[in-house]
């Protein structure tokens, strides 16, 4: 039992228990994944289960999924880190011990309000605030190689990081998750394999479109049919990260990459038909996408660094962006995943916890925000049938709303950390558990009616971002760990 109490200031951002055998390996390690805004400054604390062993984990590593460059590494733990860019951060934990016991551990992350100068020291001293002192220390080596500490870059060097070339990237620039992703390495077989699919990239099957069932019963059961990637290169896979699906027109699939800034069109079979989208602050340019709502030829995209909801054509012509307004009351800080009701637009906003809601021409109609009555803490996305709308927040509770703000009920969907979020046309839910490495189906009372793992055969255990359902039952998964989607069909 855990006894060890701790004391945080801040919201919890992620919790991960974990696990080292007592026979591992030299270069056993733990990869989880965070989402970090630019200068967030975050806090690790890892409490053990064995109180002999105190110490005998510790967060090692800390590197951008989106630049390789940007990389921190400590002998001595890295227990506070200030986020140099937005994105999404690999924080990687190893035993430091030789001991041969097993290590079983809490890992959690907090952002925290303390001083800039107690980071740097967390840090081991050689990464300052500014930026400006050089390494005074050796790194720790994880996967038999060194990478480089690479101080970020200024905003005068970001505006010009565009016009430069980007680095080749090779497979020996990357490190390998060759012990255990999420801290669960095992997969369930379903039925049919992904067979050849990292060969050609694409699994071929014919496509039948059918009509759209009447009901999905509780025990429907959904089996695995084909997959694909979403690479538009090799080297893209040391970069991309799908974060987001979505069903698009004619039974094809939008695929939103945060980490590329692109959006993706392909058909069932994995053809891709069109991509745009380019990082940048300018209009028609993507910051940080989280998630994409498609609303017949229109293409909502939401923007964390740049505080936007940016609308697109189905060609990728830029229309508008929805940011904040004083005038109007609007403040858009985080928006997560939308929804259309009606005539309406609704927006959930982990910045200021709150629910904002818009007509589908982008006018600010009012907002509903956390209170001690009904409180909401870091909406990821928000989904509504004709009565009620269901906010999803990041730590696996649903809140039920009716669309005056008054809270209804909550269901906690046990899980610790949602990605994807969706209510399909049956009435039942749909969660992405990126930490347990399952899609979960289950009722409105929060009673799991299926579970989903990762089709067998992946290089890599799956990271399931986000999932999309049509109403013939054909589920998309969204695997940002393999750079794939996978579709599995209603038996």
């Amino acid at each position: 039992m855990m006894l060890l109490a701790v004391n945080c200031e801040g919201a919890r951002l992620f919790e991960y228990r974990g696990v080292f055998p007592a026979a591992r390996d030299t270069y056993a390690k733990i990869s989880n994944y965070v989402l970090l805004k630019k200068g967030s400054l975050v806090k690790f604390t890892i409490q053990e289960r064995n109180e002999r062993v105190k110490g005998g984990v510790i967060v090692a590593k800390i590197k951008l999924t989106s630049d390789e460059k940007v990389s921190f590494e400590n002998l001595r733990g890295i227990t506070e880190f200030k986020a140099p860019e937005s994105g999404i951060y690999e924080i990687t934990t190893v035993p430091a011990t030789n001991m041969p016991e097993e290590l079983s551990f809490l890992l959690s992350i907090f952002e925290t309000q303390e001083d800039e100068a107690a980071a740097s020291e967390h840090l081991g001293g050689y990464i300052k605030p500014d930026y400006s002192e050089e390494k005074t220390e050796q790194v720790l080596n994880i996967a038999t190689q060194t990478e480089e500490v690479v101080a970020p870059a200024t905003v005068e060097e970001e505006e010009e990081e565009e016009e430069e070339e980007e680095e080749e990237l090779t497979e020996d620039s990357v490190a390998a998750d060759d012990d255990l992703l999420f801290g669960n390495p095992e997969t369930n077989v379903l039925s049919g394999t992904p067979e050849d699919i990292f060969k050609s990239g694409v699994v071929l099957e014919p496509v039948i479109t059918s009509k759209a069932l009447v009901e999905l019963p509780e025990n429907a059961v959904f089996v695995y049919k084909n997959s694909f990637s979403v690479l538009e290169s090799p080297s893209d896979r040391y970069v991309a990260w799908p974060q987001d699906v979505q069903w698009g027109g004619e039974g094809n699939l939008w695929v939103l990459d945060s980490q590329k800034r692109r959006l993706q069109y392909f058909t069932e079979k994995g053809e891709m038909q069109k991509a745009f989208g380019e990082k940048g602050t300018k209009d028609g340019q993507l910051g940080l996408p989280v998630a994409i709502a498609i609303l017949g030829d229109m293409i909502f995209v939401s923007d964390y660094s740049n505080h936007a909801l940016h609308l697109f054509n189905s060609s990728g012509l830029w229309q508008n962006s929805i940011k904040s307004d004083k005038s109007a009351g609007l403040f858009l800080d985080f928006p997560g995943s939308v929804c259309f009701r009606h005539e309406e637009m609704w927006v959930p906003d982990r910045g200021n916890s709150g629910i904002l809601c818009f007509d589908l021409k982008g006018t600010f109609l009012g907002t509903f925000v956390s209170t001690h009555e009904a409180p909401i803490e870091s909406p990821i996305s928000v989904r509504a049938d004709e009565d009620s709308l269901f906010v999803m927040q990041k730590n696996g509770i649903m809140k039920v709303f009716n669309p005056m703000g008054t809270l209804e009920s909550s269901v906690n969907t046990a899980c610790k950390e949602v990605s994807g979020f969706e209510y399909d046309f049956w009435g039942s839910f749909w969660i992405c558990d990126g930490v347990n490495s399952v899609v979960k189906r289950f009722d409105q009372k929060g009673r799991v009616l299926l579970e989903i793992s990762s089709p067998s055969g992946l290089p890599e255990p799956w990271i399931p971002t986000s999932l999309a359902l049509r109403n013939d039952g054909k589920l998309a998964v969204a695997d940002a760990a393999n750079k794939m989607v996978h579709i599995f069909a209603v038996e």
